[in-house]
């Protein structure tokens, strides 16, 4: 329940445009290793969560919990829906102007008729998995609020991959 609202409020406050950012420097693979620790042990029987190999160096300025959020909902998603296989995850410089990051399973996938609509409110692919249908919701608009964009490749029965791109600001010009 708590979930609920939390997810509701975020909601209300992107909608609002009321949403605030704590922006900061952020050394990317911090964020990384912490949501490897969160987790490692939250996939299923057999699947492996693999940060993949990413640039230990790399930082750029960002909120570091709207981030953690984005990526831990995808993770989230990415290990209830892979029973056997492996989930990937981690960014890549797309200098001087973006950073993208993924997850990508090997999962369930996601039908075609259902892709063009995966982000809207209240969608859930399987019923009988907990969740409120609002997670991809709140990361699209998470993304969109901080100027960048978010989308899905995904085939039904192989998997799917979701990444979405922030713009770079460096962390000296932060004021």
């Amino acid at each position: 329940l708590l979930n609920l609202f939390n997810d509701i409020l975020d909601l209300a406050s992107l909608e609002a445009d009321s949403l605030k950012f704590n922006i900061r420097p952020i050394k990317l693979i911090d964020i990384c290793l912490q949501l490897e620790q969160q987790f490692c042990h939250k996939t299923q029987n057999g699947v492996k969560l693999i940060l993949d190999d990413v640039d230990a160096d790399m930082h750029t300025s960002g909120d570091w919990n709207r981030i953690i959020q984005i990526i831990s909902n995808l993770l989230s998603n990415a290990t209830k829906f892979t029973p056997k296989g492996e989930i990937h995850f981690g960014y890549q410089s797309l200098y001087p102007v973006s950073v993208q990051f993924y997850v990508s399973d090997t999962g369930n996938g996601i039908p075609k008729d259902k892709l063009g609509h995966i982000f809207e409110r209240f969608l859930q692919l399987n019923e009988f998995e907990p969740g409120t249908g609002l997670g991809l919701s709140i990361c699209k608009g998470l993304v969109t609020a901080m100027g960048g964009t978010i989308w899905v490749n995904s085939e039904e029965g192989k998997g799917s991959t979701f990444s979405f791109k922030l713009p770079i600001t460096p962390p000296d010009t932060i004021s």
